[in-house]
């Protein structure tokens, strides 16, 4: 067996020597920012982050120190200016109710000639159309501090909301139910149960009615409601329909 012959490495030439006086190469980067600007890149992203969940978090209930944060002038600047600043709020893990406003159209003699329900998807369509009934159905649950009647509020929603089916129907009267749809029971998932199963819808109210006697002046056509640009406090409150535009 003949012996392997080694074999020789390639020698590199040796750096010329540098003169006297001579100003020193520039040693190249390895292609990573400077410490400094990673330290301020860093900074930014952590503000940014910090900023995404400070305007879901600053949503009641929440503590007093994350809602001054969340409505410093700073903050709200910088929410504002890069559209963040959003009204949600962190469901999970344990989401609540969706809600639903299931309305009929009444005749004289009180039979039903027609009816329907908010957010539905088969009926409100683009998704931003759905949203929109989505969020006009989840609003009348907003809480108002009246201890003597806690549900004052959602019924001046449902009155609203039944005045406005009323004015585009020819029926006599409408009738509305808020309807509280909670998640399913993960038991009640595992034996089979659908997501739209009975038993995880439950009217929450009393049935709303308003007949065409009750109906006041079309908030559509009312011209004093808002004066230069701010509302009129000095008339009665007006509790127009959500689904027009109130003109000046």
């Amino acid at each position: 067996m003949a012996a392997q012959v080694p074999t020789m490495t390639k020698l590199r030439p040796n750096p010329p020597p540098q003169r006297e006086g001579a100003v020193a190469p520039v040693r190249r980067s390895n292609g990573r920012p400077s410490a400094p600007i990673r330290l301020v890149v860093s900074a930014l992203l952590a503000w940014h982050l910090v900023a995404v969940f400070l305007a879901p978090l600053s949503v009641p209930p929440t503590s007093w120190l994350v809602m001054n944060m969340a409505q410093g002038r700073y903050t709200q600047w910088y929410l504002d200016a890069l559209y963040i600043n959003h009204g949600y709020s962190f469901f999970a893990p344990d989401p609540g109710a969706g809600k639903l406003v299931r309305w009929e159209v009444l005749n004289a003699q009180g039979g039903v000639t027609k009816q329907g329900e908010f957010p539905n998807t088969k009926e409100q369509w683009p998704r931003l159309w759905y949203h929109r009934h989505f969020m006009l159905a989840d609003q009348a649950g907003a809480a108002l501090d009246d201890e003597r009647d806690p549900d004052r509020w959602k019924r001046m929603f449902l009155e609203a909301y039944a005045r406005h089916i009323l004015r585009e129907s020819d029926g006599a009267a409408v009738r509305v139910r808020w309807i509280e749809h909670r998640p399913l029971d993960p038991k009640m998932a595992f034996d089979g149960a659908k997501l739209d199963d009975p038993s995880t819808y439950r009217q929450v109210l009393p049935d709303i009615v308003v007949r065409r006697s009750d109906l006041g002046p079309d908030p559509t056509n009312q011209t004093n409601v808002w004066q230069g640009g701010r509302q009129n406090m000095a008339g009665p409150p007006t509790v127009a329909s959500p689904w027009t535009r109130v003109t000046r």
